[in-house]
């Protein structure tokens, strides 16, 4: 249990619980959320455990982005 005062501080995945609020005293909180934009990889991170199921959706999402990349390269290739 945290003292009167005490906060805690975790990751915003992270789940949490607590119980009512049995004082009088409204309780606080403050979130604080941030981020940075997603930057594209020279080189795609590997995670292992993603290599053990290759659904139907997840075959179809690299294919279409397969497609999309390809379809990049040769515009940008008419351009010049």
């Amino acid at each position: 249990p945290l003292p009167p005062g005490g906060c805690t501080i975790h990751f915003k995945r992270t789940l949490h619980y607590t119980g009512p609020n049995i004082s009088d005293t409204p309780r606080r909180a403050y979130i604080l959320c941030g981020g940075l934009p997603a930057v594209k990889r020279a080189t795609p991170r590997h995670f292992p455990w993603q290599d053990v199921t290759n659904t139907d959706s997840q075959r179809k999402r690299e294919a279409a982005a397969a497609e999309w990349e390809a379809s990049q390269k040769n515009s940008s290739q008419v351009q010049k």
